[in-house]
């Protein structure tokens, strides 16, 4: 602040601001005024200064610094000022805005209880806008009222971050403290405690200010005791009158001790309807379930505990709970809601129908259910009772109030093809009340009765169990038809009887292993015992255990009421033949076969051995006997060699593994 004494106006001045420290002078800024201060006025220049040390400052300001003012009195234009700038520390301190907060670890409680674990948090602040504080110890102590302090615990918070600036305005940096304070540290004692807290107790920290490090709060532990609650009392399902009804009444004990044989009664109206003894550990809720048959129309529903006040409690005044309970008059209303049934059946089967039922009022004691069959006036047959008399009627009971039931019926007397009509029919039985709604008793479904004309089958028989590696296998598929109509299709005006070759029967596919290997189409397979055979051929080329499967119609493209017969299979074993090696002895001279002793070979096996040396040695020349060999013959092996020749593909195997020793050509 500035002011012109003179009797002249100024301007277009300088001011000089500079700092000394340690001896040591800078400047921090010059500024130049270029409005005019008239005589006798007053002038104001700010600026910011942030020192850049620590320790004892002199700020110097010199009005005119570069003298150009022409003044009377030039001595008065300097003032200087001492600042003492201190380095940034950590400046602890509690928010005592937000007090000390009790959490017990018990959660129904809201109080502290002798021999009970809290926990107490409070909230750590630094005010210092730039440095953190690390490793910030809190400790707790306790004195209870008449006794000595003792130690509760300390806990270390690791970083409190710095506060922010924003502006002139400081946000604190803040962190929790939180410690339990249990029956070993204090709340064993019942009565006033005092709570201390100490920041910081052990100067571990370097502050501007450890005047603001300590506070005290004041608790009480409350003696411990039990608290029982009736928590919840409600009626199951929906009240009607004349008929019983579950009342669930919820105890719970929200006090800090167990319940020993607290007496707990359920009243209708303020009368008792029934009552219990009930033990109930601190914290535990217990469901307790009477039955009342109403009687009254909107009477009183109450749950009581330790109504006589036997039990010393910390609050009686949640003890008894109560509500109002309307109650309906038996109105019946049955309703059948959804039918579960096939839309196509055969001739002859038998038709479950599953039907949802729905009570939408008052419980039915008993009801039934009836099938009518298109305009049929009369129902159809059920069941049989033990004397084998027919009973027409599915009774059923109890249905509550809002229950849904699934109940089932059956057609059984599906004798004519054609599209049907089914009507199921509910009736309310033994009852004086009558149905308040009967536009939904009743429900219809169409069935479609198909007649049994197709009935396919296959067989597929004299399938050897054993086969050798590369035989050609035939598998003969006998593919019937057992029902009444010819199977399947011919073109529009083609006679089946004077034309065949225009027709197409049923699908046959065989399959290897599940592996598709043909699909054979049969003509028309006619009535009753039409029949076709076919023959598939089928080779292995290496040896193991083979599935074979024949699928008559495997897409149930033809309608039949038996599916179960469309699959025929066998197993077949495919190995390596094996050869039989017969050598001959050695002839010797003047030997003769009666002077040897007495040896019979059976003269199969000499033809056998014969033929394979005779088979051999043509081999061995180039040539064989094998001219006009039938396509379908049998291999002829080398009793010799262990050797087999193929006169089919011209090719010679090893008998033991398969493998193609040479190739020859073929023979005509």
């Amino acid at each position: 602040m500035f002011e012109n004494n003179g009797r002249d106006d100024c301007t277009n001045f300088y001011i000089d601001f500079t700092q000394t420290l340690d001896g040591e002078t800078s400047t921090i800024e010059t500024v130049q005024v270029r409005t005019i201060i008239a005589q006798g006025e007053s002038g104001q220049y700010n600026i910011t200064w942030q020192p850049d040390g620590v320790g004892e400052f002199t700020i110097t300001i010199t009005l005119d610094s570069n003298e150009v003012i022409d003044e009377f009195v030039e001595d008065d234009n300097t003032v200087t000022a001492t600042i003492y700038v201190r380095a940034h520390s950590p400046e602890l301190t509690l928010d005592e805005t937000r007090n000390i907060t009790i959490t017990p670890d018990d959660y129904w409680l809201e109080s502290i209880f002798d021999k009970h674990s809290v926990q107490l948090i409070v909230h750590i602040l630094n005010d210092d806008y730039v440095m953190s504080a690390e490793n910030v110890r809190v400790s707790f102590y306790d004195t209870p009222e008449g006794e000595e302090e003792v130690l509760i615990g300390y806990v270390i918070i690791s970083s409190i971050t710095n506060a922010t600036r924003r502006g002139e305005e400081f946000v604190s940096g803040t962190e929790s403290a939180s410690i339990t304070w249990d029956g070993s540290s204090g709340t064993e004692v019942v009565g006033n405690h005092t709570i201390s807290v100490r920041i910081d107790p052990l100067d571990e920290i370097t502050e501007w200010n450890e005047g603001d490090n300590n506070f005290t709060f004041q608790l009480v532990v409350l003696d411990s005791k039990p608290d029982i609650n009736i928590y919840d009392i409600f009626v199951v399902g929906q009240a009607v009158r004349g008929m019983p009804s579950d009342i669930v009444i919820t105890v719970f004990n929200k006090g800090a001790s167990e319940i020993l044989n607290c007496p707990i009664e359920l009243r209708i109206d303020g009368d008792v309807i029934d009552s219990w003894n009930l033990n109930l550990g601190e914290g535990e809720f217990y469901n307790i379930t009477g039955e009342y048959v109403w009687d009254q129309q909107q009477p009183s529903v109450s749950g009581h505990a330790d109504s006589s006040k036997q039990i010393e409690e910390l609050d009686d005044s949640n003890n008894a709970k109560s509500i109002l309970v309307n109650v309906a008059a038996p109105e019946y209303d049955l309703s059948l809601v959804s039918v579960d049934a096939v839309d196509t059946i055969f001739k002859g089967d038998n038709v479950e129908i599953i039907i949802q039922v729905r009570n939408n009022l008052a419980k039915i004691p008993s009801f039934r259910m009836l099938v009518y069959l298109d305009n049929s006036t009369s129902p159809e047959v059920q069941s049989y009772d033990f004397e084998g008399n027919e009973i027409y009627n599915v009774p059923q009971t109890n249905l509550a109030y809002d229950e849904t039931r699934f109940v089932t019926v059956y057609w059984k007397t599906s004798t004519l093809a054609g599209l049907h009509n089914l009507t199921i029919v509910a009736e309310i039985t033994n009852s004086d009340f009558e149905d308040t709604n009967l536009t939904d008793n009743t429900i219809n479904l169409s069935i479609q009765v198909k007649p049994r004309n197709f009935q396919l089958s296959v067989e597929m028989p004299y399938i050897p169990t054993q086969i050798y590696l590369n035989q050609t296998l035939e598998i003969m598929v006998s593919a019937l038809n057992f029902g009444p109509e010819i199977c399947c299709e011919c073109p529009l005006g083609v006679n089946f009887e004077n034309s065949t070759d225009e027709c197409i029967g049923a699908e046959i596919s065989l399959f290897i292993d599940g592996e598709l290997v043909e699909i054979y189409q049969t003509k028309p397979l006619g009535r009753v015992i039409g029949e076709e055979i076919r023959v598939f051929y089928w080779k292995p080329t290496v040896p193991g255990d083979y599935y074979i499967e024949a699928i008559i119609d495997p897409d149930n493209i033809i309608d039949e009421f038996n599916e179960l017969d469309n699959k025929a299979s066998a197993e077949v074993n495919v190995v390596v033949e094996e050869e039989i090696i017969v050598e001959l002895p050695e002839e010797e001279e003047e030997s003769s076969l009666i002077n040897e002793p007495l040896v019979w070979i059976p003269l199969v096996v000499l033809s056998v051995a014969g033929l394979g040396l005779f088979a051999y040695s043509r081999i061995g020349d180039g040539g064989d006997y094998f001219d006009n060999y039938p396509e379908q013959g049998t291999n002829v092996p080398s009793k010799e060699s262990g050797f087999r020749y193929d006169p089919v593909t011209g090719k010679t195997y090893d008998s033991q593994t398969g493998e193609v020793i040479e190739s020859g050509r073929k023979k005509d």
